[in-house]
């Protein structure tokens, strides 16, 4: 787990979507696909440069969405998050079909992929759920109501 301490809590300066799971997830994700597009030869720059944009999404809407006004944006991020690591798991298995990558690194991306996608599917209804109402006792991720005391004078 990025920026928490032992007891698992964030510093005060880091941003609390990246206390989620699905944000972690994809994060990492994204970074070994950078990785293995380092590996890449260099007359396959598009299939790179695809790649690379759709495994980044992933993880940019998840926070991007956090950021916004409502649930109900932050569920319609978590849409094209989701969306992105289906693309990504796509062109894993074409990489692996043109033999590019091996199939046990395939693989291993791939289930670190499916992981990453159930992981934001869950968030995704969490927040719908939480968008109409009808489960208000579990947020997704819910601040403590004390922090936004402030003093009257």
């Amino acid at each position: 787990m990025r920026e928490m301490d032992e007891q698992g809590t964030r510093p005060d300066n880091a941003p609390r979507y990246r206390q989620l799971k699905a944000w972690q997830t994809s994060d990492d994700l994204a970074v070994e696909v950078y990785r293995l597009t380092k590996r890449l030869p260099r007359d396959e720059y598009w299939l790179k440069d695809q790649i690379i944009r759709a495994a980044v999404s992933a993880p940019a809407n998840i926070a991007e969405g956090y950021g916004r006004g409502s649930n109900k944006e932050f569920a319609q991020s978590l849409v094209v998050a989701h969306g992105s690591l289906y693309e990504v798991d796509y062109f894993l298995h074409s990489l692996q079909r043109i033999e590019l990558i091996d199939p046990v690194r395939s693989a291993k991306l791939a289930d670190e992929c499916r992981q990453a996608s159930r992981l934001t599917f869950g968030l995704l209804r969490a927040a719908r759920s939480d968008a109409k109402g009808t489960d208000t006792k579990h947020r997704y991720l819910r601040e403590e109501p004390l922090s936004y005391v402030f003093d009257s004078e």
